[in-house]
C-alpha cells in the first residue's frame, strides 16, 4: 500500500502507533497517533493522523528509528536536543 503525499522514502522508522520517515534529501515525517507531541509538528495532541506531516524545526536527518513510545532522529552535524 502507497503512503500518501507521494513522497520516495529513504528511511523509515515504525513503532507501536506512529511511523515516521525520512525523505532522500533528509526531510522527516511522520503519522499515526499524536499523543503528547509525539510526531512532531508541534501541534500537541491531535489524534490520529493518517497523512505524512512534516516535522518542524529545520533539521536535515540522516537516519530515524521508532519505538513503542517515541521517535529519534540524528543528524550528521550538531546534535538535536
Amino acid at each position: 500500500m502507497k503512503v500518501q503525499g507521494g513522497h520516495q522514502w529513504a528511511m523509515v522508522g515504525a513503532g507501536d502507533l506512529i511511523t515516521c520517515a525520512l525523505t532522500r534529501a533528509g526531510e522527516a515525517y511522520c503519522w499515526g497517533r499524536d499523543l503528547a507531541g509525539r510526531l512532531g509538528t508541534g501541534q500537541g495532541d491531535v489524534g490520529d493522523v493518517s497523512t505524512p506531516t512534516p516535522v518542524t524545526g529545520g533539521h536535515t536527518f540522516v537516519g530515524i528509528t521508532a519505538g513503542a513510545y517515541a521517535v529519534c532522529g540524528w543528524s550528521s552535524g550538531r546534535p538535536i536536543h
